[in-house]
């Protein structure tokens, strides 16, 4: 492990347009993408602070 990141830290990627791109292996919205696996970490840390307004 690196020493810069903590055992229990998140660890962030930039450039991740290509998520998106069949040639990849993503799709929008696809399950399993890592876009949507950092979202449902995102919305899980902060989805209690959201008002629905639909």
């Amino acid at each position: 492990m690196h020493d810069r990141a903590s055992p229990d830290g998140v660890y962030m990627i930039e450039d991740m347009h290509s998520s998106h791109w069949p040639d990849y292996g993503g799709s929008r919205r696809g399950p399993g993408t890592f876009i949507e696996c950092a979202e449902a970490k995102i919305d899980g840390l902060n989805g209690k602070h959201v008002v629905e307004e639909f």
